[in-house]
């Protein structure tokens, strides 16, 4: 039997129960009905600077605004979508919505679309 290559890395997926690193996806419970807000009214509220809230990671927070950004800039060139369209009344709700779902949102179909 030959043992394991020498260059070979093994990699443990287990958590600590120290702390972790990965996060859980949260959860959407039937309160969440009731409790998120809408996209309309959060994206006025950030208009008029109602319920800013400083944070401690703001710097981490900037680069990931700017990386995804930067994702939604490569599609619109991809799709030949003028830039202007970001300017349009629906658009920021759109994101916020997005936002809202969390991570996982598998993106829409072209049937699901028209």
């Amino acid at each position: 039997m030959e043992d394991e290559d020498e260059g070979s890395i093994s990699v443990n997926n287990r958590a600590t129960s120290s702390g972790s690193s990965l996060k859980k996806p949260r959860q959407k419970g039937p309160m969440d009905a009731f409790f998120t807000p809408n996209p309309e009214s959060v994206v006025q509220n950030r208009k008029n600077d109602k319920g800013k809230q400083t944070s401690l990671n703001t710097a981490y927070k900037k680069e990931m605004r700017e990386h995804t950004i930067q994702r939604i800039a490569r599609w619109f060139y991809d799709a030949g979508v003028p830039l202007n369209a970001c300017t349009y009344d629906s658009f920021a709700p759109m994101i916020e919505s997005i936002g809202q779902f969390g991570p996982g949102l598998k993106p829409p179909t072209y049937h699901e679309l028209s």
